[in-house]
């Protein structure tokens, strides 16, 4: 793990954006991660409360941890707006 990249064990539910929202900090600056429903399950229609959402998403934090660490790592991101979507892990 890169000690330059923290993940407070923080999570929410956007249901506007139909994501899971969670921060992210690289070197001191703050940056939001989201991953779409869509991609965090083959089977979206599944999953229609927050809590087996976020329960889902737990079960699968350190693989996205992970993958957000790739995308900072190649610069795979909204730098200016410190914004990470997670399109595919």
């Amino acid at each position: 793990m890169n000690q330059s990249i923290l993940f407070p064990d923080t999570q929410s539910w956007d249901s506007q954006k139909q994501a899971v929202v969670f921060p992210v900090q690289v070197q001191g600056a703050n940056l939001t991660c989201f991953i779409p429903l869509s991609v965090l399950t083959d089977e979206p229609s599944k999953f229609n409360n927050e809590a087996d959402i976020l329960s889902m998403f737990d079960s699968l934090r350190f693989e996205l941890e992970d993958r957000v660490e790739e995308l900072i790592e190649t610069l795979d991101y909204d730098e200016p707006s410190g914004v990470i979507e997670i399109r595919s892990f």
